[in-house]
Parts: structure tokens; C-alpha cells; sequence
């Protein structure tokens, strides 16, 4: 059974990773949600995917301030509502800089870094 919302834009920031197809056709599963997907590699399958509304690509890089800057760079671009980080790394770096998004607000609740530290042990 499909749920319709207006519109809601979720911007995942770590798509280059596996499974994320798995995450890309649940939240198709409600109607009116855009979803976003930000890379580090240019050519994946995910680009092509007919849920995805837009895909961006920005080079790997090992400063974690370029890539938060990059997705509030994507968050203005496209009034993303949500920022969903689907992985592990891509969560942990979240929490250790949430102060240097634009909008921490847009950010899914995410637990505390020690507790989260604490599960990933």
C-alpha cells in the first residue's frame, strides 16, 4: 500500500554505497517524496535509477569539510526537507561536524556520538 505526501525532498549524501538501491525503493514507496543522492563515484547504477529525482557527483575527497560543504551546497540547491545518511562512515562524520551544516536541522535525529561509537564496537 502507497502513502501520498505533498512533496518531501530526502537527500542522501553517501550513495556511493552498496544497498543503497534496498533504501532508494522503500522511500519510493511514498508518493511525493524527491529523492537526491550524492556520490563520490560519476557512474553508478543508482544514477540511472527511475526513483532517484536527482544525482550529484562530487569527487572523493578525504576532507570531511569539503563534503559537508558539498551537501549544504545540495540542501540550498534544492530545498532538501531531509539530509539521510544511510551508512556508518557517512553517519559517524555527521555527528562529528553536524556544527558545519548550514542547516543542522534538516539532519534525521542521529544518537549521541559516544552511544553511537558504543553500538558500532
Amino acid at each position: 500500500m502507497k502513502t501520498y505526501i505533498d512533496s518531501f525532498s530526502v537527500l542522501v549524501p553517501d550513495g556511493e554505497r552498496p544497498y543503497l538501491r534496498l533504501i532508494a525503493n522503500c522511500l519510493s514507496q511514498v508518493t511525493g517524496i524527491k529523492i537526491y543522492i550524492m556520490s563520490d563515484k560519476k557512474n553508478i547504477a543508482m544514477r540511472y535509477s527511475r526513483f532517484v529525482h536527482h544525482f550529484s557527483y562530487y569527487p572523493k575527497t578525504s576532507d570531511i569539510t569539503k563534503w559537508i560543504a558539498n551537501i549544504n551546497t545540495e540542501t540550498s540547491k534544492h530545498a532538501i526537507d531531509l539530509i539521510l545518511s544511510v551508512f556508518e562512515d557517512g553517519m559517524f562524520n555527521l555527528l562529528k561536524h553536524r556544527n558545519l551544516l548550514t542547516d543542522v536541522n534538516k539532519l534525521i535525529v542521529l544518537p549521541y556520538r559516544e552511544s553511537f561509537l558504543t553500538a558500532k564496537k
